[in-house]
């Protein structure tokens, strides 16, 4: 209650999806209703709510169902604020798309893979896979890959 801002007064008699970011509504409708239906007993569902105040919050919510002999009672929930969490894997994610991008840019640029004890590259042509010498390398005994620029 407290990391979405709602005093205990406000929270109950809510439906559970009024806390739900408009853009999480239907994919959390959708993982509940399947818990439900395929009785599956625990589940674990990341969503970002809407906090009183209008902001945001990532929530991982783990939700128990609880029966009474065949009778669905009740769902137990469970939730913790992951939100710095999902900036560090965003961020992480965005670190990682620039960097494979310079990888792509960079890899244009020069031939890799040149065994350093064979001083071989592959190459391709018509004929498929092939390797051609650059004899003029020196052996680099620390390193299994070389880049040469062409």
């Amino acid at each position: 209650v407290r990391v979405i801002g709602y005093s205990l007064d406000e929270i109950i008699g809510k439906h559970y999806l009024e806390l739900v970011h408009p853009d999480h509504k239907k994919q959390a409708l959708r993982f509940y209703l399947k818990q439900t239906r395929e009785r599956i007993p625990a589940s674990n569902f990341e969503f970002c709510a809407v906090r009183e105040d209008g902001g945001q919050v990532w929530l991982e919510q783990k939700v128990q169902i609880v029966t009474q002999g065949t009778e669905i009672i009740e769902l137990q929930a469970v939730a913790r604020d992951i939100t710095e969490r999902k900036k560090a894997e965003a961020e992480s994610r965005r670190g990682y798309y620039t960097a494979k991008r310079g990888i792509r840019s960079y890899s244009l640029q020069y031939v890799v893979e040149v065994s350093p004890l064979t001083h071989r590259s592959p190459s391709l042509s018509r004929k498929g896979l092939g390797f051609f010498c650059l004899p003029h390398l020196p052996p680099l005994p620390f390193y299994d890959t070389s880049v040469t620029t062409i």
